[in-house]
């Protein structure tokens, strides 16, 4: 299982685009492909450039057809021994949360507990009769 980026979702849209050779057009064309609605050439652009957060549908339009999953087949002719990998079960559910996402989960739960902590070991206050 591959570690979370801790890179900015813009970011790295930006650089997977740009390895494919990819414009905002093509790829707003692809996502179209999908669904029939897909997403505007604008709000990719909106999102490569950090102006908008991205939707879990955005991010799963752009991961199930926009950019690849695997890198392309190389030219070179196998070693011997070698093995074609295959892939027995999808890495992850087409949702994966970004390295501050995780932090910012994990600072609130350890907020939340701490609170619960401290509340416990306070003396319940009574009123009087």
């Amino acid at each position: 299982m591959s570690r979370p980026s801790t890179e900015p979702f813009g970011e790295t849209l930006r650089r997977l685009m740009e390895r494919r050779g990819l414009t905002y057009r093509a790829l707003a064309e692809e996502t179209r492909r999908l669904d029939g609605k897909g997403m505007t050439h604008a709000h990719i652009n909106m999102l490569a450039n950090g102006h908008d957060r991205p939707s879990l549908r955005a991010m799963e339009l752009i991961a199930e057809r926009g950019l690849p999953v695997v890198a392309p087949a190389t030219t070179s002719a196998p070693l011997t021994g070698d093995v074609a990998p295959v892939v027995q079960a999808p890495l992850t559910t087409g949702f994966a949360r970004t390295g501050y996402e995780i932090d910012v989960i994990e600072a609130r739960a350890q907020k939340m507990s701490f609170a619960k902590a401290e509340a416990s070991t306070h003396a319940e206050v009574k009123p009087l009769k």
